[in-house]
C-alpha cells in the first residue's frame, strides 16, 4: 500500500518539515485529512489538495485555480 507523507500542521499554516510534524497516510486518509482541514479553516490550499488527492479535479485544474488566485 502506497503511503503519502502529510504535514500535521500544513506548511501553508506555518508547519515545518520536522519529522515530528509528518505522518504517513494512505491516499484516501490524506484526502480526508485535507477535507477536514478545509472544513475547519477554509484554506484554499486544503480544498485543492483534497479535490486533487480524491481525483475530483486534475493537476491541470489545480494549477489553473492557483493561477487565478495569484
Amino acid at each position: 500500500m502506497v503511503k503519502h507523507k502529510h504535514h500535521i500542521i500544513p506548511k501553508h499554516m506555518g508547519g515545518s518539515n520536522e519529522p515530528s510534524n509528518i505522518i504517513e497516510l494512505t491516499v484516501e486518509e490524506h484526502a480526508e485529512a485535507h477535507r477536514i482541514l478545509y472544513e475547519i479553516y477554509n484554506k484554499e490550499e486544503d480544498r485543492l489538495a483534497w479535490l486533487g488527492l480524491s481525483k475530483q479535479i486534475s493537476k491541470l485544474e489545480i494549477l489553473a485555480e492557483i493561477r487565478k488566485s495569484d
